[in-house]
């Protein structure tokens, strides 16, 4: 389990204990990335101020990826 999962888990139990309500959104972005031209997307982030490792980590996750 990942530590991300381990520890929402830890922290819906420690709510549950508590008595309290707890309550989570969770978003699959597997495909969303497919509905867009990845140049453009890359471009746009680029525009917006996302430069260094963070650009080259999304254009590494988007190379070999079709629409």
């Amino acid at each position: 389990m990942s530590l991300v999962v381990s520890s929402i888990c830890n922290a819906f139990v420690q709510c549950l204990d508590e008595g309290k309500i707890a309550c989570s959104i969770v978003l699959d972005l597997a495909k969303t990335f497919d509905t867009v031209d990845h140049t453009i997307l890359l471009s746009k982030l680029e525009r917006y101020g996302v430069r260094g490792l963070p650009l080259q980590l999304m254009k590494s996750y988007l190379t070999n990826r079709y629409q």
